[in-house]
């Protein structure tokens, strides 16, 4: 199975990045820490993260953060 959480940023000014539990999965879109996570979408407004193979060890709490001039927004 393969799910996506669509999320939209207008306006993006500093870093994205997904969060699972409150760790941080990286802020490129690859997420080539995890093999199954990846960010989705084209230009500077899509940012969707596709979780491939899930399984009940993702049943957790996916955010996307903002970082911006050092500070998390």
């Amino acid at each position: 199975e393969r799910v996506v959480l669509d999320c939209g940023v207008k306006n993006k000014a500093g870093t994205l990045q997904w969060t699972r539990d409150d760790f941080g999965l990286g802020t490129d879109r690859a997420l080539s820490g995890f093999s199954r996570y990846r960010m989705l979408g084209e230009g500077e407004e899509s940012w969707n993260l596709e979780i491939m193979n899930v399984t009940l060890e993702d049943d957790a709490k996916f955010l996307l953060l903002k970082h911006s001039q050092n500070c998390l927004t």
